[in-house]
């Protein structure tokens, strides 16, 4: 077994937050030894840090857990030190599991499907929405965990029109190369299909109007360029956004 295996998966049966040090543990015991430097009596205990980015996204996941206690496990692999705080072993990487000690990942007896934008294609089990984040539980495997970005009415790209009044020839931004988003969207274009940009027609066109979230914009002076739309399905959920349905 490699010294970062999987060491727990189970449950979280406590949580606890000191100064910038998250502590937690799990319904499973470890499965294997734990490195030197942690202490008996903190042996059942698991830390990741706040002040880092991958702590704070392990932090996420535990709660996302918790919300969704029923069928959901944390799969933890440790990075065999205890360099969060002397004496509790350290964990390296967190992933939600379907838990083996349950039978579906359900809520009051049912559970909620993630589908494709038609509404009939299942994706996953849903687990969780951080306004602009998904997570779920892909339906093969399982046992995988996967999160991804959507675009919501809180998170539109702009639609510029050579029109007054938001109509004539549509133009969008290019997608800045920083966005987690994989295409764009906007609530009030094109039946709020996902889009991108297509990078052959770079024109610097006069942009009269645009759409921001579902009113239309004057806007006269336009400097930018802009690129015309071409529709394209998200990988995850199809031409538009994904549905939840109680299965």
């Amino acid at each position: 077994m490699p010294l970062n295996a999987a060491q727990a998966a189970g449950t979280v049966d406590f949580l606890e937050v000191d100064n910038d040090v998250v502590l937690f543990s799990t319904s499973s015991a470890k499965v294997a030894a734990s490195p030197a430097c942690v202490a008996t009596e903190t042996a059942n205990l698991w830390t990741v840090s706040l002040a880092s980015d991958s702590g704070r996204a392990i932090y996420s996941l535990i709660l996302t857990s918790m919300a969704k206690s029923d069928g959901v496990a944390l799969n933890i692999e440790s990075a065999q030190d205890c360099a969060d705080k002397a004496g509790f072993e350290r964990a390296s990487k967190v992933n939600l599991v379907a838990d083996s000690n349950s039978q579906s990942i359900s809520s009051g007896g049912y559970s909620v499907g993630l589908y494709k934008s038609d509404g009939v294609t299942r994706v996953g089990t849903y687990l969780g929405d951080s306004g602009y984040r998904i997570f779920y539980i892909n339906d093969a495997p399982q046992t995988v965990k996967m999160t991804f970005g959507r675009q919501t009415n809180n998170y539109q790209s702009f639609v510029f029109f050579t029109g007054t009044d938001c109509t004539g020839d549509a133009w969008v931004n290019k997608k800045h190369s920083n966005s987690e988003f994989e295409l764009q969207r906007n609530e009030g274009f094109a039946n709020g299909d996902y889009f991108d940009a297509d990078l052959d027609t770079k024109q610097k066109p006069v942009t009269n109007s645009y759409i921001s979230t579902s009113s239309c914009i004057v806007k006269t002076d336009s400097t930018d360029w802009r690129y015309k739309p071409i529709f394209k399905e998200h990988s995850i959920c199809g031409r538009n956004l994904c549905t939840l349905k109680q299965d």
